[in-house]
């Protein structure tokens, strides 16, 4: 080990006298630190290119592996954050910023957004880029008002511990500017080039990546800077899914919302990218019948709604593929509908084992509702009077409010029983899903709660007149503690209400998101 690691600095040192990178000595801890990156990023002629300094092997392009050598301590600073080499770097060979370090002809800084500490990277190029675009916009300050603010911060996050989220909030937001500001200062650099041939590797790669992961700033960036970046696919990407797939394919599989939503920006190209048909005769909405990525999957609650969620997927691709595609049979002679019926006969399974628990559990306490409520309504509180038959607390507001209230809880939770019966009956077709089974859910939610609490409200006026005036503190207890079922029920089911009103009622996932024209 020692004679390969003596054989690697003497490599590096012969590269001093070119290029100013490598002026600093390399010692055996910073090498063995490095190691690991290298083997992990490098191609195939690296990797010989590597062993030769081993004493392993030969290599055929000695042009190639000077090339490769001369970029590993902008790789490192790149890798580590560490700026100030990579400015001490940059500014000693301006062709360092655009050296293609790796297989996929990756510059130093693509290796830096890769890694955690990209972040980093950015704020600190932000704060030495200080130029009057950045300060106008608020998001580099100088040193003394940013440490004022930190302790003001600080301050804040001791007297309201909230605040902290709030803090973290502007953090990531901040965070999140920086690397657009990058973005476009790497565009800028690539576009610099003059360079047609290079612009799919420098470009085409971090779009890519960006639709799959469905950052849609950065996609919108790269193609107002380099449009023909647009068509860009990687016949070699790692998922045999991804290969040869344009941003749009990539967002239908990794169920990018927000990068499939450029659609909306494009006016009359968009059927020049949804109208592709790939190898396998498979269309867009081909792809779209595949189930979602399970960590895609799990963003929403129960089987049910994950279900409504791919159904609304389905029918908002079939809205932008031509016509004729929507019947279009593939090489394995299935329709689109065919492939997502095959593919989500599982997720149906599920689904229909999530709404039956649901509403059986909701029968239930409907049914016990009912049953409370119409022996209350015989049994009326105080009796009734001998001689006319009328309740004897007829004229009293609390009797008016417990007659109300109590023909209000029968009737909601009759209703609920009944709702709650049909979804246990329904059919369970695929396109229930999408908005019959949801609908019925969330109106047996609804009057369920309303008749708990019109039957808590019956309760307590029949205990105010029972009581009277008298006691008033047991009154007052006795009406507190009515309020726990309602809390409990609101606390348990509201959350799941809320999801079902949105993603049934609200406006979607899918739509315009700015006024900004996209290609």
């Amino acid at each position: 080990m020692a004679s390969s690691d003596s054989e690697i600095k003497e490599a590096l040192s012969e590269n001093e006298t070119e290029v100013a990178w490598s002026e600093e000595a390399w010692s055996d801890s910073e090498i063995e630190e490095l190691r690991p990156d290298i083997e992990e990023h490098r191609s195939d002629s690296e990797r010989d290119a590597f062993r030769l300094h081993k004493g392993e092997t030969a290599v055929e392009d000695e042009e190639e592996e000077e090339e490769y050598w001369k970029c590993v301590p902008l790789y490192k600073a790149a890798l580590t954050g560490d700026w100030k080499e990579a400015e001490r770097i940059i500014g000693g060979d301006g062709d360092a910023l655009t050296a293609k370090i790796t297989q996929h002809k990756e510059i130093a800084l693509h290796v830096a957004v890769a890694t955690d500490i990209a972040l980093d990277l950015v704020k600190q190029y932000l704060q030495v880029e200080k130029s009057a675009e950045y300060s106008a916009r608020g998001d580099i300050e100088n040193p003394t008002r940013q440490k004022v603010k930190a302790m003001l911060w600080r301050v804040l996050e001791l007297l309201v511990p909230p605040i902290k989220h709030i803090q973290h909030i502007r953090e990531q937001k901040l965070k999140h500017n920086q690397a657009l500001q990058l973005v476009k200062y790497l565009c800028e650099q690539v576009r610099s080039l003059e360079d047609l041939k290079d612009y799919k590797s420098l470009a085409g790669s971090p779009l890519l990546d960006a639709a799959k992961l469905g950052i849609h700033e950065i996609i919108e960036e790269i193609v107002n800077s380099f449009p023909r970046a647009i068509y860009a696919t990687d016949p070699y990407a790692r998922d045999p899914k991804d290969r040869n797939r344009n941003i749009f394919e990539l967002a239908v599989i990794k169920r990018q919302e927000n990068v499939f939503n450029l659609l909306y920006q494009m006016g009359e190209y968009e059927q020049s990218s949804t109208g592709l048909v790939d190898g396998k005769g498979n269309t867009l909405l081909h792809l779209v019948g595949n189930q979602a990525p399970i960590e895609k999957l799990n963003v929403v609650p129960g089987a049910a709604l994950q279900m409504q969620r791919e159904l609304q997927w389905f029918k908002e691709v079939e809205k932008f593929v031509i016509p004729s595609y929507i019947e279009k049979q593939n090489h394995r002679g299935e329709t689109p509908s065919t492939v997502f019926t095959n593919n989500h006969k599982d997720l149906v399974v599920e689904g229909e084992k999530w709404m039956k628990n649901r509403a059986t559990s909701c029968t239930i306490a409907a049914t016990l509702i009912t049953a409370i409520v119409f022996a209350a309504a015989i049994t009326v509180p105080g009796g009734n009077n001998n001689t006319s038959g009328l309740p004897i607390f007829s004229t009293e507001k609390a009797f008016i409010i417990f007659v109300v209230s109590d023909a209000i809880a029968l009737f909601m939770s009759t209703t609920s029983l009944l709702i709650f019966l049909s979804i246990l009956t329904s059919r369970y077709a695929e396109d229930d899903f999408l908005y019959v089974l949801p609908h019925r859910l969330i109106i047996g939610l609804v009057t369920l709660f309303l008749s708990i609490t019109t039957m808590i409200v019956a309760f307590s006026s029949t205990i105010c007149l029972m009581l009277g005036d008298k006691d008033s503190w047991l009154l007052g207890l006795v009406v507190t503690s009515a309020c726990l079922p309602i809390s409990s029920f609101m606390l348990l089911q509201f959350p799941l209400l809320v999801d079902l009103m949105s993603s049934t009622y609200g406006p979607g996932i899918f739509g315009k998101q700015s006024n900004r024209s996209f290609y």
